[in-house]
């Protein structure tokens, strides 16, 4: 499955580097680029990955979606695939969920 993620970096406690380098340990990168993304009306620094992923289920995919979105401690992150587009949120998160919005999404 190819998917391309919206990683946001505002609270990060990795650098960029250190992001890619994690997502290299389970997916193959095609590309990433850093853009300015929009999270509850705020700009935030945002890396977009483009990934193919080695996982046959999506539950897996979404899974280890959920624990990259807790160690970088963000509250989601954005995933489009070629299958479906969502907001993964981390495994602890809280706080009001919203539904994925393309207006939104970089690619």
């Amino acid at each position: 499955m190819k998917a391309i993620l919206n990683i946001g970096l505002n609270n990060n406690p990795l650098s960029q580097e250190a992001i890619i380098n994690n997502l290299r340990e389970d997916y193959a990168l095609d590309t990433y680029k850093f853009a300015i993304g929009r999270y509850e009306d705020e700009n935030e620094p945002t890396l977009v990955v483009h990934i193919e992923s080695p996982y046959a289920r999506t539950s897996h995919f979404i899974k280890k979606i959920e624990e990259l979105a807790t160690i970088l401690t963000q509250n989601c992150i954005a995933v489009s695939t070629d299958q479906f587009d969502i907001l993964v949120y981390a495994q602890n998160f809280n706080g009001q969920r919203y539904k994925f919005n393309n207006q939104y999404f970089i690619r």
